[in-house]
């Protein structure tokens, strides 16, 4: 258990390490799940390599909702970008973070949705947006329920193919 703080979040990057010659036989995967009721919440699946600029598509959010999008600096390169949202117009929708982060390090952007609706029943969409012109950044988004903390909904980029010379494989 990371906290027992009700509603107290805790980011976390799972990692597996394998032999050599067995990794193309192996098939990882993180998953979330309630305490309590062991109920999952979010399943996501191991990658072979990450986009160097990942692209997300529209997030809907309420107003009771949050949407973070994280970065991490996947050892051994630093994380050098900028972390925001756009709205459906393609404008910015919040504020900005600069990042510059030592292998390792971490670090999140909220918007809550109470910045862009304004009563119960409304959805706003929104893009999360990673800037990192020397990759090194590898990121995710999520939206999270207001007060409990709970992740509804976490997306991570596609994974690359380890083929693709336009992706970074740890």
């Amino acid at each position: 258990m990371l906290t027992s703080v009700l509603g107290k979040r805790v980011e976390v990057q799972p990692a597996v390490a394998v032999g050599a010659g067995v990794a193309n036989r192996c098939n990882a995967s993180a998953e979330v799940f309630d305490n309590l009721l062991g109920i999952n919440s979010v399943v996501v699946p191991g990658t072979l390599g990450f986009a160097a600029n990942p692209l997300f598509g529209m997030i809907g959010v309420t107003e009771l909702q949050t949407v973070r999008v994280n970065v991490v600096a996947f050892p051994p390169d630093p994380c050098v970008g900028q972390l925001s949202f756009l709205n459906r117009q393609g404008a910015p929708a919040g504020s900005a973070l600069e990042v510059q982060l030592a292998p390792g390090q971490a670090a999140s952007l909220d918007l809550p949705g109470s910045a862009l609706v304004t009563k119960l029943g409304q959805r706003a969409e929104v893009q999360p947006v990673v800037i990192a012109p020397n990759g090194g950044c590898f990121a995710s988004t999520e939206v999270y329920l207001n007060g409990l903390g709970t992740t509804s909904v976490y997306y991570p980029p596609d994974p690359c193919s380890p083929s693709s010379t336009s992706c970074v494989v740890p």
